[in-house]
């Protein structure tokens, strides 16, 4: 049995391979571009190959426990980024930049009431940046201590669905237009999509969605979950554009190798950075863990593999 310990801080992964301190030392990579798939080595074994890099783990003796080290790999990093994405925001993003946005953000109330996304105060002044965000969270604002690999492995799994106070700010986010990219419209049923430009997962689900947009209206929420600042770099371009040019510019965006250039951001003037971190802090608090994640209209979270064909999406949405 292959034995894998996976750690991070602010900064990196480290993993280590049956205990090895050798392997520990080497298998360490910057965490805001790291990214694992399970690939088959020449003589059938299963190896845990990161995209940039190269680098492969392994071999496992089996699919189950490649699969296995696979999910606490991302368990890991979705934990760690999670924690840096809300204190980065709240230390050094959204509310210095624009001090409007303190104002905005409302006191949770008893019952979890929600601030309406639709509301007039949400955009007073154009170089104002809009904000959602759920019920019923903690306060992102406090430095939880650094977790443990044994409070990791106790996280709780996403949500299977969310509360009504949740998907309303998420819709409202839809309408307010602001916050996401709109592959169709005219259906009767819609589909809410966190992605990620730099996850290999969104990648390979972008054809089924594509499809998907002849029957159901998709909506895509641009995060930089995966890979932070080249996400947002990459992102930034498509939410600058008019609403009706940014599905075209989503698809390539999302399809553009992984090692080609990013746009350049020095001097960035646009709201759309904002606009990232806005999405980013309610992906968060919705307490979900990894992108792909798909909603579905009726507050529904669905997992990738209910996408690939229309009977399980119907059924898995009630339709």
């Amino acid at each position: 049995m292959t034995n894998l310990t996976v750690k991070t801080d602010k900064k990196a992964l480290y993993i280590s391979l049956n205990g090895s301190e050798h392997e520990l030392k080497t298998a360490s990579f910057p965490l805001n571009n790291v990214a694992f798939s399970i690939s088959t080595a020449n003589d059938n074994t299963h190896v845990l190959v990161e995209h940039l890099s190269q680098y492969s783990l392994g071999p496992f003796i089996n699919a189950w426990e490649s699969v296995n080290g696979l999910k606490l790999i991302e368990k890991a990093l979705n934990k760690q980024r999670k924690y840096n994405r809300i204190t980065s925001v709240f230390r050094y993003g959204v509310w210095p930049a624009f001090g409007i946005l303190t104002a905005l953000l409302f006191t949770f109330s008893i019952n979890g009431a929600i601030q309406n996304m639709g509301s007039s105060s949400a955009l007073t002044a154009q170089n104002s940046a809009p904000v959602y965000s759920p019920s019923n969270v903690p306060n992102p604002v406090s430095q939880p201590e650094q977790p443990s690999m044994q409070q990791q492995e106790a996280t709780p799994q996403q949500p299977s669905q969310l509360n009504t106070g949740d998907l309303s700010a998420l819709q409202d986010a839809i309408q307010n237009g602001h916050f996401s990219v709109q592959l169709s419209s005219g259906h009767d049923r819609s589909l809410y999509v966190f992605s990620d430009p730099l996850c290999p997962h969104c990648r390979d689900i972008e054809p089924r969605l594509e499809a998907l947009s002849k029957q159901y209206n998709v909506y895509i929420m641009p995060v930089s979950i995966i890979g932070d600042k080249r996400s947002e770099a990459r992102i930034a371009p498509v939410l600058d554009a008019a609403p009706n040019e940014r599905a075209k510019l989503w698809h390539s965006t999302v399809m553009m190798p992984y090692g080609e250039s990013d746009p350049d951001m020095k001097g960035y003037q646009g709201n759309a950075l904002t606009i990232v971190n806005a999405n980013d802090v309610a992906f968060a608090k919705f307490g979900f863990l990894g992108t792909p994640t798909i909603v579905a209209d009726n507050g529904k979270v669905l997992m990738p593999s209910q996408l690939q064909d229309d009977s399980r999406l119907s059924l898995a949405i009630g339709k």
